[in-house]
């Protein structure tokens, strides 16, 4: 899609600067650009954080399952993410829309992934937290899934399972199942 390429390779650095000098522009000041743009990364990397039980729960799930990501956003940024807090190697793939060509909801970042790992959509489980990209985009593409809606009862909730954590992912079924057999 047309504006993806620079998203997909631009470092972090370079692709903040940009965005915010296309931002100063519009509002007719460039001035003091690497200000804003380190006082931008430094209030970004301060609010970052990973739940307590991901890494536990990525843990249990790897011997058993192949682990993947999708996400929406420009490629470095992701990727420092998942680097900054130790997931990467968990993943065996790590779908970025903007490296993939497709956004979310859109049903074929999904079949990229599946395609990657080689299983068809029925056997996949995607677990997000946002109704429209995460849950509708998995149930469109033929994946089961699961919502994470943090301080829920777990509950499930019209077609979906409705998680109050990660661990709760352990619990589902087709996960426990598996866990189970193995």
């Amino acid at each position: 899609q047309p504006g993806f390429t620079p998203l997909a390779t631009l470092p972090n650095r370079p692709l903040r600067e940009d965005l915010t000098v296309a931002a100063l522009t519009r509002l007719g000041n460039q001035a003091n650009v690497t200000a804003l743009v380190e006082a931008h990364e430094a209030a970004c990397n301060a609010q970052m954080y990973v739940y307590p039980e991901v890494h536990e729960v990525l843990a249990a799930l790897v011997p058993d399952f192949v682990l993947g990501v999708i996400t929406n956003g420009p490629g470095p940024m992701q990727r420092e993410k998942l680097e900054r807090f130790a997931l990467t190697p968990y993943f065996s793939v790590i779908a970025v829309d903007t490296e993939v060509g497709f956004t979310k909801p859109d049903r074929r970042i999904f079949e990229w992934a599946a395609a990657q790992v080689e299983l068809k959509p029925e056997e996949l489980l995607f677990i997000g937290n946002d109704p429209d990209s995460d849950i509708a985009g998995a149930r469109n593409a033929g994946w089961k899934n699961a919502r994470i809606i943090r301080g829920s009862s777990g509950v499930i909730e019209t077609e979906e399972s409705a998680l109050s954590s990660l661990h709760e992912v352990l619990l589902l079924p087709a996960v426990a199942e598996v866990k189970q057999a193995g």
